[in-house]
Order: structure tokens, then sequence, then C-alpha cells
């Protein structure tokens, strides 16, 4: 053993030998440390960056190297990867450090994305690898993700966003609650404690889906800003909600209400982002609304409105309902076309390449051409051009919807082919898109497995197994809903009891009536700003699925007569999942969006229940149920 160990000695000393002097070179010409201030956490193609930061060396000093920045999805550089620029930083006396102003740019071509921000060093002249560190994690949002491209203006010209916030207080007690349907769309009213009148007409084709909204009455509004004294206003649910087509709200005050510089205003959520809003010409109280959240008006001074002139609202689409209220007819025009030329266009000319762009981009054109219709403006020739881009836009982005549902198991795209198409409906263009392809993308195959067990002391104890799988759940356009059929089998049962002998013991099954299921899938969309601009984006469907269970009859061996009992099955439904009914222990079970869990693939959702168990007296039951939602477009 002596003897093996001396022979390694070389070895191990050639080995150190060779390591030696790289280590050396390393300690002797370290490289920098590069830090950058302020890196954002997601960004867009297209984005130009510029940041601050610094170079540092330690007691040895470091030579002059080169920086390449990039986007990385496993923290080494390759060609792969995002490129986003180089940088060449100097050589750095030992304990020095060099200021750093760094501009780059995001590709157009850049994947929506996670990644790594790298900076990755080389020293000038050497053959030598990169060395990379990942200075934070990063989301290139673009195509697909609602952002527009940075270089459309996130303000108007000469506008600078100050928004200010407002208190609205609610009175609840006068809220009303109906239904809007994408054919019909509709209208709600109400009378406010005080005596004030809303009533809030929302049009056909506004919404995507029927949608159950809600107008509550504002008993005052904290820090508007209106000196003359609080009108009347509503705030409506759910917040956020875009509309496709602008929805008009009318307010008839009481007699003691503020006469003097009625001015009508808008926020957004509970109270932010204060803007003012375009009034219709006359006496009456009427103005429409873009998009869910707080309106009303209120009584102004000259005063009072040049100051919330200084608080220009976040977003083009605000900015400019603003301007309306305070520019002249002439002026309004020039703004307009302004407003058209520089951000309204590139919108549109963006959505024309990014479905995920279309219902921001369409809905804001929209309603600039009709507020300035209804205050009179010839915007006709604009009106045509915009209408032009909209076919093209609604007619790409119906097909790339489809695609995206398909490719990537997204179903909630079905609320974007549904406004896309009942849009082109409205504009004369829905025969240029295959209007089936709405309702392949929502077909689903459902599995429906439930394991019963009962045991009452040592008298009784039975058990069944029952399930359905792949049962087709597709549209039923007549019924508005996603449903299907769901044919049961057996797959064990199990039957002892006192009175029986073992040979007795089981019996037969027989599934008398077949289950059937109803799937609700409720998108969430959202209006929020990304990077300036005011976006639509869809959160993750709530999932809702209302299950009959059908009728499975047991026969028992040692029946005499054959006793052919249905109880079991339905009764171990009621005793263990009594929480699911929703019209007595007779009725369908319900299970709600929190009782699934969105995986978003081809199996799209599992329900996360869990075992149950239940225990009274003597008698214990437990019950295993589980939902599987596959998603099967096409």
């Amino acid at each position: 053993m002596k003897e093996k160990r001396n022979r390694c000695a070389p070895v191990l000393a050639a080995a150190l030998a060779l390591a030696a002097p790289t280590a050396v070179a390393a300690a002797v010409s370290p490289l920098p440390k590069v830090t950058l201030r302020s890196l954002p956490s997601s960004v867009s193609p297209g984005q130009k960056l510029s940041f601050r930061g610094k170079a540092r060396a330690g007691s040895h000093g470091t030579r002059a190297v080169e920086a390449t920045f990039a986007l990385s999805t496993d923290r080494k550089l390759s060609a792969k990867d995002v490129r986003l620029g180089r940088l060449k930083i100097k050589s750095i006396a030992p304990h020095n450090k060099l200021e750093l102003r760094v501009k780059l740019k995001v590709p157009s071509s850049a994947t929506p994305g996670s990644y790594h921000f790298l900076v990755c060093l080389k020293p000038k002249g050497k053959r030598s690898g990169n060395r990379c560190r990942s200075l934070r994690s990063m989301t290139v949002e673009g195509a697909g993700n609602g952002v527009f491209p940075g270089s459309i203006p996130r303000s108007l010209r000469g506008i600078t966003p100050h928004p200010r916030s407002a208190t609205p207080h609610l009175d609840n007690a006068d809220a009303v609650t109906g239904r809007v349907t994408p054919g019909s769309g509709g209208t709600l009213s109400t009378t406010s404690g005080d005596g004030t009148k809303y009533t809030l007409k929302v049009p056909a084709g506004a919404v995507i889906s029927p949608l159950t909204v809600t107008m509550t009455p504002l008993s005052s509004v904290g820090g508007l800003g209106m000196s003359g004294g609080f009108v009347g206003g509503v705030q409506m649910a759910p917040n956020g909600l875009q509309l496709l087509n602008p929805a008009r709200l009318t307010i008839v005050p009481t007699s003691g209400a503020p006469t003097s510089g009625r001015t009508a205003f808008g926020y957004e959520g509970t109270g932010q982002n204060v803007g003012l809003l375009p009034r219709d010409p006359g006496s009456s109280l009427s103005f429409e609304l873009t998009h869910f959240s707080g309106g009303g008006v209120g009584s102004a001074t000259g005063g009072d409105l040049a100051a919330q002139y200084n608080h220009a609202p976040a977003g083009t689409s605000a900015q400019f309902q603003q301007e309306l209220q305070r520019l002249s007819p002439s002026d309004r025009l020039q703004t307009f076309n302004q407003y058209y030329t520089s951000v309204l266009k590139p919108k549109l000319e963006a959505a024309l390449g990014d479905e995920s762009l279309a219902p921001a981009a369409t809905t804001e054109a929209l309603a600039a051409v009709r507020q300035m219709e209804i205050l009179g403006s010839d915007v006709s020739a604009t009106r045509q051009e915009i209408f032009g881009f909209i076919l093209r836009i609604l007619k790409n982005a119906f097909n790339r919807s489809y695609d995206r549902c398909v490719n990537n198991h997204d179903p909630s795209q079905t609320y974007n082919l549904l406004g896309y198409l009942r849009q082109l409906e409205i504009l004369g263009g829905g025969g240029e898109v295959d209007a089936s392809k709405t309702w392949k993308c929502v077909r689903f195959k459902l599995d429906y497995q439930v394991d019963f067990s009962h045991q009452s002391g040592s008298n009784i104890k039975e058990s069944m197994g029952v399930e359905s799988l792949g049962a087709p759940i597709e549209y039923d356009g007549p019924k508005n809903v996603l449903d299907g059929e769901l044919p049961l089998t057996v797959t064990h049962y199990t039957f002892e009891h006192y009175l029986c002998t073992p040979s007795q013991y089981g019996g037969t099954t027989k599934v008398t009536e077949q289950g059937f299921a109803k799937v609700n899938l409720s998108p969430n969309p959202k209006q929020e700003q990304k990077q300036g601009h005011s976006v639509i984006t869809y959160g993750p469907p709530a999932i809702t699925l209302v299950i009959d269970h059908g009728a499975i009859e047991v026969t028992h061996n040692c029946a005499s007569p054959p006793d052919h009992d249905p109880s079991f099955y339905h009764g171990e439904w009621h005793h263990v999942f009594p929480d699911l009914e929703r019209s007595g222990a007779n009725g369908p079970s319900t299970l709600g969006p929190s009782l699934w869990t969105l995986l978003g693939g081809a199996v799209y959702a599992k329900t996360n229940l869990g075992v149950r168990h239940v225990d009274v007296g003597s008698d214990h039951r437990t019950g295993n149920l589980r939902f599987t939602l596959h998603h099967t477009p096409g």
C-alpha cells in the first residue's frame, strides 16, 4: 500500500503544478464585479433599456474586458440566448470602481418566456470563454401577453401623467344586479337613498359571454376635487370589465342637487386614476363608459378643472377623454388626429400581428371615434380606415387564437374567439372565418371516479366504486353551456351483513340512470396597466362543475325476495358530500372554482377534495371523489 501511495505522489504533484498557474493568473487579473441598478422584472420585444451601474475591482485590479448582456434559460451563454448588447469595460486599478452607462435593446424576435438576465465577461484579446453571472430573473412579455411595443407612446403628446385618487362611498342598500348578454345587452335601473335615479344601458355586442353585473349608487366621493359638490354616480362590477361597445349611464338628480359646472368623471378600481369624461351635448346627464369601475357627475369650478388638468390620468384613452372635456371643437379634432396617428394607428398595426393586443387596440380606437361623433365631429374618413384595420385584425386574431387554443391547450381563448366573431358579425365580416372553431376550442373529456365505503359497527360493511372515463363535454348551442352524459360503470361492489353467511356476501349492480355533467368556464377579464399602456388580459378561468350523479341499483345476494335497492350510491353522495348540494339531497352536486386545481395542459384541471371521512356514532363513512378535465380541441 505504501508503494502505491508513492507512485501516486508524482501524479498529484503534476496535477497541482498544472493547476497552480491558472490560480495565480486568476489572482493577478480577476474579472470585475458588474452590478446594474433598477433592473425590471419584465421587458417586451423591441424595448430599449438603459441602466446605470458599477464595475468594481478587488485587491489585484482587473484587465479590460468585454461584457455581453443576454437573456438565457440556463445561466450559460450560448447561440440560442437572446443577446441584448455589449459594453467594453476598461482596466480598473485595485480597490477602484468605474461608473457604467449601459444601453441595450430586446430584439423584436425575442420569444416570450422566463429568463435569467446574464452579464458575461471576457478579457479583452483573450480566447478563453465568457464567465457569466445572473443578475436577476426576467420575463419577456411581448407577443401573446397583451403588451404593446415600447415604441408606441404611453401618453398623449404634451401630457405627463400625474393621476389622482378619490374615495367613493357606496350606497350598498340600493345596489341592483342584472344579467347582460352578448345578443341583447341589458339595462339596470335604481334609485339611491336621496332620490337620484340611475340607468345603465349596455348595448348588444358589448360583452362576449352572458354576465351578471352590479350597479351600486355612490352616496359621495371624497377627494374628488369638485368644490361645488357631488351630483351623483355609480360603481359597477365586475371591476375592470372592458366593454366591446360602450355602455351609457344616465343620471337624473334630485331637485336639490348642484346645477352649476356639472362635469362628468370616471375612475378605475376603488377610486384610482380619476379623470374627466366628455358629456353628451344637451341638458341631460348622460355619458358613455368603456369599462366598468366608477363614473358620475360633480359640480366643478374653473379652478377645480384647472387643478384636475394638472392631474392627467394614466393611459392614453383616459387622457383623451379628459382632453375632450377640456378642448374646443376645433382643438378636439386636432388632438384626435394626433392621437390616431401616434397612438391608435400604431396599436392597430401591432394588433395585426399579435392577437393579444386586439381587444385593447380595437376598443380604444372605436371608443375614440364614437366619442368624437357624439360631440358632433366628422371623423368619417378615419372611421373607415379604422374599420378596415379592425376587420383584418379580427380575422387574424380569430385564427391565431384558435391556433393558440389548440397548441397551448388554452380553452380561455374561446372568449377571445367569441369576442372576435361577434365583432366581425357586427361589422359584416362574420362569414370570413370558420365560426365552428369557437366551439371546437372548448371540447373536453371528463373523468369521473368515486369510491364509497360504509361500516356500521360490526353489523354492516358496504363499498362501491363508480367511474366514467373520457366522457365528451362539448358546447350545447341552444342551452349555451358545456355539457355531456356520463356513462357510469361500477368498478367494484362489496357487501357484508351480520344476518348473511359469508357465501351470501356481495351482490349485483345495475346502472338505471346515467350521470350528466355541466361545465362552466368563467373568464377573468381585466384591464390593467402594462408598461404605461392600458391592456386587457384574461386570468385563469374559474371552473364550476354541476353533476347529476345518475342512479345505481343494488341487488343483495342474501335478500329474499330480491330487493333492487337504489339507496346506497345516492345516499353516500348525500352523507359524505352534503356541502356540494345546492338544491337539497335529491338535487345535483356543484363543485365550484375553489375545488379545482388548474393545470393548463392537455390534462387541464383536477379536483382537489381528497378523501372525506364522516363519523356519526358507530357509523363510519369514507368517500374519495376525483374529477379530471382533459382539453381535447379540434
